[in-house]
Parts: C-alpha cells; sequence; structure tokens
C-alpha cells in the first residue's frame, strides 16, 4: 500500500511539473505568453527575458501588446551579443519603449559600444 501511495504521489508531481511554465521564467524556455506561434509581450520583465533567457528565446517570434516604461532597469542588456544573436523578429505593433537606460562604465563594455541599445547583435534572419 505504501509503496503504491508513493508512486501516485510521483505520476501527481510529474504531472504538475509538466504544466506550463511562469510567463516570466528566465533560461530554458518562456519570455512572454505564446499565443498562435507568437510570445506575446506584456511586461518589461518578459521583454528583458530576452536578453538573459537561454539561446533559444531570441530565435523567436514576439509581439508588443503594450507600451513598456524600462525606468526600472538602470544599465538595459542589449537583447543579442555577439556569441547570440537576435535572430527572431520583434514586432513592437505601434507601442513605445520608454527611458532605456544604458550605462557603459568599463573599458570592455566601451568596446562593445557599437552594439548597444534595445538590441545588441542582429543576424541576417531577424526581422525588427
Amino acid at each position: 500500500m505504501r509503496r503504491s501511495l508513493l508512486a501516485t504521489i510521483a505520476s501527481v508531481l510529474l504531472a504538475v511539473s509538466s504544466l506550463s511554465m511562469p510567463a516570466q521564467a528566465v533560461g530554458e524556455l518562456t519570455c512572454g505568453t505564446l499565443r498562435g506561434g507568437v510570445w506575446e509581450i506584456r511586461t518589461t520583465d518578459e521583454l528583458a527575458c530576452i536578453a538573459i533567457g537561454a539561446p533559444i528565446v531570441r530565435t523567436r517570434k514576439y509581439l508588443q501588446k503594450n507600451d513598456l516604461d524600462l525606468s526600472g532597469y538602470s544599465n538595459w542588456q542589449p537583447i543579442g551579443d555577439a556569441v547570440s544573436q537576435f535572430s527572431g523578429s520583434y514586432d513592437g505593433a505601434g507601442f513605445n519603449i520608454d527611458y532605456l537606460q544604458i550605462s557603459q562604465t568599463t573599458a570592455a563594455e566601451a568596446q562593445t559600444a557599437s552594439h548597444v541599445g534595445l538590441f545588441g547583435w542582429t543576424s541576417s534572419a531577424s526581422s525588427l
């Protein structure tokens, strides 16, 4: 009986772990809400996730769904770098991204000054 209970608990935990991840999860898979093959960006954290998440998130299609205020980010991490360029598509849909701030204080940061902005490095396959 105890073994059966443990097997049932393990099955339930496995089923729960396979449910969708929160929209703001950084790293493996999600940045926004997936609808019809396009990831919808509604928050600044979802936008930042594209910059700091796993490389796969920089290959997807994104659609901005409202104005975004980046004033909470004192030093924005550009989306895409030399190793993991942005190769997806980003449609701002006419919405604003306000208060973008980037501070370069070290010599190493100054050397990458040509790739500074909302997007840092983009590939020829990207669409902005």
